[in-house]
């Protein structure tokens, strides 16, 4: 769990412990880590304090919980800045590389590092992946409780749901997106989708034939 010290991520950590996952959480302060994690059942939960755009962190974190927990079936990515405000043709450049290099690089690196980690055994596990944001296209891509994880490594198009911001549609063209259909999703729906993902990768449903990337 990156960025875990407080707030969504936190949330998720809670819910996960709750449902028999231990975790790592990380976040860049020592102390708001230390605090969060004793806010956790004790030795349901570990801890790295680093930056998630630095690789010796994730390296770090990868190998504690390769030690901790002998393998990795969720990866969490909550971790992102917005340090500027104002309009774009005034936003500095070495401030827009590091936002980039946070909210758009790292989160990849992460999924990149998990999965050439030899002692995780991400992909052998079935591994799943959650990206956290704060803006985000209308088309959200979850997980239900019915479906398969979000992100299985080798699938090419997870389940889709319905959300609640509007777009513009093509004269003609259902909506994609309406109030029933969102409001049919309570407020606690996504920490409920994430239950499922603490059972052992072996009970999680198999992709269906179209998740399955071409043979």
């Amino acid at each position: 769990m990156t960025r875990a010290s407080r707030g969504i991520d936190l949330a998720i950590s809670e819910r996960l412990v709750a449902g028999g996952a231990r975790v790592c959480i990380t976040a860049r302060k020592p102390g708001p880590l230390g605090e969060a994690a004793a806010a956790l059942p004790e030795g349901s939960v570990t801890t790295v304090a680093g930056k998630a755009d630095d690789p010796e962190h994730r390296r770090e974190v990868f190998d504690t919980v390769a030690r901790e927990f002998g393998g990795l079936d969720v990866l969490v990515n909550n971790a992102g800045i917005n340090p500027a405000y104002g309009p774009v043709v005034r936003l500095d450049l070495d401030v827009a590389r590091k936002v980039l290099e946070v909210n758009v690089l790292a989160t990849l690196a992460w999924v990149q590092d998990a999965v050439a980690h030899l002692k995780l055994g991400f992909t052998e596990r079935r591994g799943t992946v959650v990206n956290l944001s704060s803006v985000t296209p209308c088309d959200v891509w979850a997980c239900r409780p019915t479906s398969p994880p979000p992100w299985r490594l080798g699938s090419r198009r997870p389940p889709r749901l319905p959300c609640s911001w509007p777009r513009r549609t093509p004269p003609g063209s259902p909506a994609a997106c309406s109030p029933s259909t969102a409001a049919s999703r309570s407020p606690a729906a996504p920490l409920n989708d994430l239950a499922h993902l603490t059972k052992d990768s072996n009970d999680l449903p198999s992709p269906s034939a179209g998740d399955r990337g071409a043979a």
